[in-house]
């Protein structure tokens, strides 16, 4: 069935999670519909080129349901398509095992190549962490093989690629060691297409790069499918088009921004008369329902000009971050260190990404709820800054209650009260038979509804997105589905709802509790694991530093041995 497509539609990086179910499905269906209307229609193939997920392991059920309903319709059904893992996808260190399989039973015309192989006189090679790999794999399949191979399908980090605009690859892996054919890779999300200096080989290699923007350091890419021809020729790029949100960096083009886009803002430390400037650019943008984010930064003092790599913070990408950190060192990018910290972190993936959220609380209903026997509404959007005072000068009345009411609609539980009864306090009213909250706002820019009730036996959990009932069989699993996308009690607690028993909580803690804590804000688990790599890395090379010094020592003692003698 390979043999007879026509033309083949190129993408690669979709990085599918559950916090962009949106730009996955969005991403799938603008592609499929592209493959179908254009020239040739049914004759037409997708070629995928690895990292349809973003987190090796689990898949989330609701990320798999509309994958699954997805994929299933007749189009991509009936769609000849191939794939190769990258190294997201990737679970073991060969990469034979895999989160890409399953699609093979949704779509009967899908084949994952998860081993060096050729294919329509085209070579597949699936991502290899280790650079000495490809020096094997790629002159073996040319050797074994008689007939002339027209092009490789790869996900790889090859020497001078681009990450972003800030870092070029320095891998080990470098043009030179394909033979002068097409190369479509995945891997870098900067679509881009880099040719080898030897111009006698002739060689170059096109990173399809990611169907939409994921991070700051893709703001202003245009984003694109490859087509390509029966011989793997570029017959046409396709420009993707908006997906999901989109992210700008300066005020230059916000004309552009539509509600839940993100705008970075840099202000330099001190100018007031800028900072004055852009308020009421910033406040028109927020007002359409865009999320800015201003940075603040700093000049030197013989350079005017605001420094490039400014301190990590929330607007920037892991390898922003880690450039930002090298560069505090004084390591240049020519700096081998340089390059291999920046090598491993971009080849480790973690278990978890923390999403981003955007949560507003609008209005709040409390009925047999603490202090309030009766029904109360009570609103929360642009209220401002808001002081709650008693109608007596007595305690109890009920102010701590009304402002820690949507937590615990959202989470179940209260504030952490210094004292040892705390979690047993009940929030019944005691002339009620049960407690209800009702929470109303945007998380995301979707409308969201939480409903909580509870009487002495029993909890009562809803969860509506959109209009659409998102509740689940039971409380638990309702619970989880508002922490994944409202957040858990432990981030809410160190965002949102602030008290006074907790302000010393991330000063007094340990390194570890402060590290737990960034991790629900960071994705610290990346780091982790590139520390482990690191750490197993310096393991064997200080095996191998006490097996030369013991060689040397014997060495040394056999000359010295030697020249006794004589």
């Amino acid at each position: 069935m390979y043999e007879s497509v026509e033309n083949w539609f190129v993408f690669s990086d979709l990085h599918a999670s559950t916090s962009t179910i949106p730009q996955t499905v969005e991403t799938l269906n603008v592609l499929i519909n592209k493959v179908r209307s254009y020239e040739g229609g049914r004759n037409n193939g997708v070629l995928f080129l690895g990292d349809f997920f973003h987190s090796r392991g689990s898949i989330p059920v609701p990320l798999l349901n509309s994958l699954c309903s997805t994929l299933s319709h007749s189009h991509w059904t009936s769609t000849p398509t191939i794939m190769i893992p990258g190294n997201h996808d990737q679970i073991t260190l060969s990469g034979s095992s895999h989160s890409l399989q399953f699609l093979e039973t949704i779509m009967p015309k899908c084949r994952v190549i998860d081993e060096p192989t050729i294919l329509l006189n085209a070579a597949f090679v699936p991502y290899r962490r280790d650079p000495n790999i490809w020096k094997k794999d790629i002159p073996e399949l040319i050797n074994n093989y008689t007939s002339p191979i027209k092009a490789f399908f790869v996900h790889a980090d090859v020497k001078g690629a681009k990450m972003n605009s800030n870092y070029t690859s320095k891998s080990e892996l470098t043009l030179s060691q394909f033979p002068p054919v097409p190369i479509y890779s995945g891997h870098f999300h900067l679509p881009q297409t880099l040719k080898s200096k030897n111009k006698s080989k002739n060689n170059k290699i096109t990173y399809i790069g990611s169907p939409y923007q994921q991070s700051f350091s893709e703001a202003g890419d245009v984003k694109r499918f490859l087509v390509l021809n029966k011989e793997f020729e570029v017959k046409e790029s396709l420009e993707v088009g908006r997906v999901g949100r989109e992210y700008f960096i300066g005020l230059e083009n916000v004309g552009e921004c539509v509600e839940g886009d993100v705008v970075r803002v840099d202000i330099v430390e001190g100018d007031t008369e800028a900072e004055e400037n852009v308020k009421p650019h910033i406040q028109n943008l927020k007002d359409k329902g865009v999320d800015v984010i201003i940075r603040r930064i700093q000049r030197t003092k013989n350079n005017p000009t605001p420094l490039i790599n400014e301190p990590p913070n929330a607007s920037m990408s892991d390898s922003e971050t880690t450039l930002s950190f090298l560069s505090s060192l004084n390591y240049t990018s020519e700096s081998p260190i340089h390059s291999k910290v920046l090598s491993t972190l971009n080849n480790v993936t973690s278990t978890s990404k923390p999403s981003r959220v955007n949560l507003e609380l609008s209005e709040i209903d409390l009925k047999g709820f603490a202090s309030f026997k009766s029904k109360q509404e009570y609103p929360l959007g642009s209220r401002g800054l808001v002081l709650l005072k008693g109608g007596s000068s007595s305690n109890g009345v009920g102010k701590t209650s009304l402002a820690w009411a949507g937590m615990w609609a959202l989470t179940g539980q209260l504030d952490e009260r210094a004292v040892n009864d705390a979690s047993v306090v009940s929030i019944i009213n005691d002339r009620s038979k049960n407690a209800e909250v009702t929470l109303r706002g945007k998380v995301n820019e979707r409308d969201f509804v939480v409903s909580r009730s509870k009487t002495k036996t029993k909890t009562r959990l809803s969860f509506f997105v959109d209009g659409k009932d998102e509740t689940l069989q039971t409380a638990k699993d309702t619970q989880e589905v508002i922490n994944e996308m409202c957040g858990s009690y432990s981030t809410l607690s160190r965002c949102v709802f602030l008290n006074q028993f907790m302000s010393g909580d991330m000063l007094s803690g340990s390194d570890s509790s402060l590290l737990e804590a960034l991790s629900k804000l960071a994705d610290v688990d990346k780091f982790r694991e590139a520390r482990k790599i690191c750490s197993e890395e310096a393991r064997e090379l200080q095996k191998e530093r006490l097996s030369l010094e013991g060689g040397l020592s014997v060495r040394i003692n056999d000359e010295r041995i030697a020249m006794e003698v004589s």
